[in-house]
């Protein structure tokens, strides 16, 4: 939790270590009127976009006027998240604790503002902190002569989560706020990425995961794959959304950082002038927006889910299909007159590899329009976890002609997604091989709950070959540019902004032996 400074008192470099791990994000800024002293307390509006409270519910001309001169505004483009705790245990009301880290931040450590970009309340308010809006560059996560604050958005929870348990408030809060910047930045919450030095297995990580530090505290650090999984699904629903200042006729988008005039996204929500600028102007929108989207996205609109096939909607339907075939992460977002713009095709259909059981207590694997059934004798059955199978029901299974039996642990069909420990994941080719399933490669297409649980021992009788390049409805960065697979071929999004205003968020980022014998397809603007 520090900014670099010029120069530095190195004898009470113990001294200031332990301050800042005891007052980690503290609050500072003028008294308020009572009427916006009661407004300030309020929790959270228990609506989708979370509200955020201006500067001015806490901070002061004064104290604007000291930031400004001391620490002049300097600007990055986001790149990830990094959550904190404050490590306080004040009693008093937050907007006092947001001053008190204030004076600490920017009086004793001399920095002129708060470090932290965001701070939550415990009864799940969330306020402006460091002055400067999005992308502003904090003092929150310095280590070891590198300064994390570049490139990141720091976001503290009031109260010290190594002793205490976050409350509801505060997590959803988070939840909302991280989905909400990440949508707006064009950050792809689960993805894999090298930051400065480090090689983080997430875009939104707790403060630990680049500094020595038990930040955000254990409590918070053990809920942080949950609040990810939430953020990620609330970013994929922000990035559908335009916004308006009540009683302006303007209508604004927010992508890659800034935000549009003249949207035509759906639906429209009401956001106040003040959060609204946070994201500086970047021009008009490109109104443009009927781009045609590729075969094999996912979809995702009122609670329906569907697969873009050929122009036609192939809707997904139960939780067995849905869970053993297609990667929720994936799903973009978009509005009901979209989705009624499209026909509706044949149902989709379990993947090719999905580990199945019907009503009947019988196993299979799906292998294109059949179901091969598995019956292995009773040894080679002790080498699958039976429990990691989807119960389908009689009408699910009515849909696959009876294929040819798997009599052998080492004859799975191709696209079985197999995995001892759900860390390590290999995928079944059909010449009997089996391919390492890379990170970025699994988040991209696959889930923990498409794999076939297995031993070691039945790994062992399939060959290693390479490793698997991305898969079809895979959305990936490469190099610099931004790419959806199609058919087998990558198609490049004229830009990083027409990606996501078309609603996708889940971009891996791709090594070259995993675009391996992956073509050139047409361009997508």
């Amino acid at each position: 939790m520090q900014r670099k400074k010029k120069k530095q008192n190195f004898i009470f470099s113990a001294l200031i270590v332990f301050l800042v791990f005891s007052f980690g994000c503290s609050f500072s800024g003028a008294d308020m009127s009572r009427a916006e002293a009661a407004f300030v307390k309020k929790k959270q509006a228990e609506t989708e976009v979370p509200k955020i409270y201006p500067r001015s519910s806490w901070s002061n001309a004064k104290y604007d006027k000291r930031s400004k001169k001391v620490w002049p505004a300097k600007y990055e483009d986001p790149k990830i998240i990094i959550v904190h705790h404050t490590a306080t245990n004040y009693k008093n009301s937050t907007s006092k604790q947001i001053k008190k880290i204030y004076k600490y931040h920017s009086y004793t450590r001399k920095w002129g503002d708060i470090g932290y970009n965001y701070i939550i309340g415990k009864d799940g308010s969330i306020f402006e902190g460091r002055y400067g809006g999005n992308g502003v560059v904090g003092g929150h996560s310095y280590f070891n002569g590198t300064n994390y604050n570049e490139g990141s958005i720091g976001i503290a929870i009031l109260g010290n989560y190594e002793n205490e348990n976050l409350s509801s408030a505060a997590q959803s809060s988070l939840e909302k706020l991280i989905g909400w910047l990440a949508a707006n930045n064009g950050i792809s919450i689960k993805s894999s990425i090298k930051f400065h030095s480090k090689s983080l297995d997430n875009a939104v990580v707790g403060h630990r995961n680049v500094a020595g530090t038990a930040c955000p505290g254990k409590n918070i650090y053990n809920l942080m794959s949950e609040i990810r999984i939430s953020a990620e699904n609330l970013a994929g629903v922000f990035g559908s959304y335009a916004y308006q200042i009540p009683g302006d006729g303007e209508v604004y988008e927010m992508t890659g950082g800034k935000r549009y005039s003249a949207s035509a996204k759906s639906p429209i929500v009401k956001i106040s002038e003040k959060q609204l600028q946070l994201f500086s102007l970047g021009g008009a929108a490109a109104v443009s927006r009927e781009y045609s989207y590729p075969s094999g996205t996912l979809f995702l609109s009122a609670g329906r889910r569907a697969l873009l096939e050929n122009g036609a909607l192939r809707l997904i339907s139960g939780n067995a299909l849905l869970n053993s075939s297609y990667n929720p992460s994936s799903f973009v977002e978009i509005a009901d007159e979209k989705w009624t713009g499209y026909a509706t095709g044949t149902a989709a259909g379990f993947r090719s590899g999905a580990f199945v059981k019907d009503s009947g207590g019988n196993y299979f694997i799906i292998s294109g329009n059949q179901k091969r059934k598995i019956v292995l004798s009773s040894e080679e059955l002790k080498l699958i976890e039976l429990g990691s199978a989807h119960e389908i029901s009689p009408s699910e299974s009515a849909l696959y002609a009876e294929g040819e039996n798997i009599a052998s642990a080492a004859a799975f069909s191709e696209g079985t997604l197999m995995t001892k420990n759900n860390k390590n994941y290999y995928y079944i080719t059909a010449d009997g091989k089996k391919k390492i399933v890379t990170k970025n490669v699994f988040r991209a297409t696959f889930s923990q709950e498409m794999a076939v649980k297995v031993s070691i021992k039945l790994l062992k009788k399939y060959k290693t070959g390479k490793k698997l390049s991305f898969q079809n409805g895979a959305a990936v960065k490469y190099g610099k540019k931004y790419y959806f697979i199609e058919n087998g071929k990558r198609r490049q999004f004229a830009s990083k902004n027409i990606a996501a205003s078309m609603g996708y968020q889940n971009f891996q980022k791709a090594k070259k032996s995993e675009m391996s014998g992956i073509g050139n397809g047409e361009k997508i603007e």
